[in-house]
């Protein structure tokens, strides 16, 4: 970064996920929309016309060769995730990486393990982990506003089948790495991964991809996840985390937009709204709460996105030097990765970027 520590952020996608983030990324001023390459450099072009980013590029090699360009980031479908972290290594970049990771796990591996060799920043752009509803969620957590966490109820459920990439085996297609992602996250960032059994069941579509399924978490002390997943749903993306004293009820475990914590005989006793902030149980917004849930102050202008704060806490990380976040860590992305891997190989689902590995 230069001497302004202005992030100066390529990107190498041009889609709908590069457009919804550049939308965030755009009233950052920490953040500059510096490069768009594409394998098209008109798509390339498109998004920079409608964003502001300063330079154009018809190749990721390109990008990859621009000294000025701080960090890379990869939103194009997973299956190609791969290639291109490798390429951004070779090119020593550092770099966001869209979620899921890659196709299975050891692809993940060999990119971390690439990462770690060079030096370099890698991060998993699993935005969930970086929003302040879940810094929420979990202060309410700690300041035992819920009791003891017993179980976690996450819901990804949607129509969105109608995408071809969803049913398409050669896309990495079906529920489990476009939905299940988030309800498996939000069980295991409030459960943690010591996890002692797990069992499911999964519909498949008649392309050979799973359309929807359900997956139970077991813990040794008793405590249960419960997550489910679809794609051909009339929609709930809703999760539950049930204490010992209350719950906190969240809209959407995707994105947290909205958080209620709910104590004894289900009074309210605060939550977060992604236009608001934290509220106090009488709806008046707790200011120092927010503060803490927000320190980078994102809300200032009363919404956020929130894909901003995955790219500050890269910012972050590269000043102080780091190599990962510690809010999604190598060790969480691997984690992940391979309980997708396992789940699918109890389901008889592979894809063919698998096939030789």
């Amino acid at each position: 970064m230069g001497e302004d520590q202005v992030l100066r952020v390529g990107f190498l996608c041009s889609g709908d996920i590069a457009h919804r983030v550049a939308g965030a990324l755009k009233k950052l001023d920490q953040i500059e929309l510096y490069g768009a390459a594409s394998r098209n450099r008109d798509h390339a072009q498109a998004l920079a016309d409608e964003f502001g980013f300063r330079r154009v590029y018809g190749s990721y090699e390109e990008l990859l060769e621009d000294p000025d360009v701080d960090l890379a980031y990869v939103g194009v479908p997973h299956p190609w995730h791969y290639e291109l972290a490798k390429m951004c290594a070779e090119h020593g970049k550092a770099l966001l990486l869209e979620k899921p990771f890659t196709i299975n796990h050891y692809q993940a591996e060999e990119v971390v393990r690439l990462y770690q060799e060079k030096g370099l920043f890698l991060g998993e752009a699993l935005w969930t982990r970086f929003l302040p509803g879940k810094k929420f969620a979990d202060d309410a957590i700690a300041k035992g506003l819920i009791g003891d966490v017993r179980l976690v109820d996450a819901n990804m459920i949607c129509s969105n089948w109608v995408r071809g990439r969803m049913t398409d085996p050669a896309m990495g297609g079906g529920a489990l790495l476009d939905l299940g992602v988030y309800a498996l996250n939000c069980a295991v960032m409030f459960l943690g991964t010591d996890i002692a059994d797990v069992k499911s069941t999964v519909s498949k579509w008649k392309t050979g991809v799973d359309e929807q399924e359900a997956v139970l978490l077991s813990y040794p002390d008793g405590r249960l996840g419960i997550c489910k997943a679809s794609m051909n749903g009339a929609g709930d993306t809703d999760g539950v985390i049930f204490g010992s004293k209350g719950t906190i009820r969240i809209e959407n475990v995707m994105d947290f937009h909205r958080v209620t914590v709910y104590g004894p005989e289900g009074k309210v006793l605060a939550g977060f709204d992604n236009q608001k902030g934290v509220l106090k149980a009488d709806g008046s917004i707790d200011e120092a709460w927010t503060r803490e849930a927000d320190p980078d102050n994102v809300l200032r202008d009363g919404h956020i996105v929130g894909y901003e704060y995955e790219f500050l806490a890269a910012r972050k990380a590269l000043l102080e030097g780091k190599k990962e976040f510690a809010e999604m860590s190598h060790a969480d992305t691997m984690f992940l990765m391979e309980s997708y891997d396992a789940l699918r190989h109890s389901w008889g689902i592979d894809y063919p970027a698998e096939y030789g590995l």
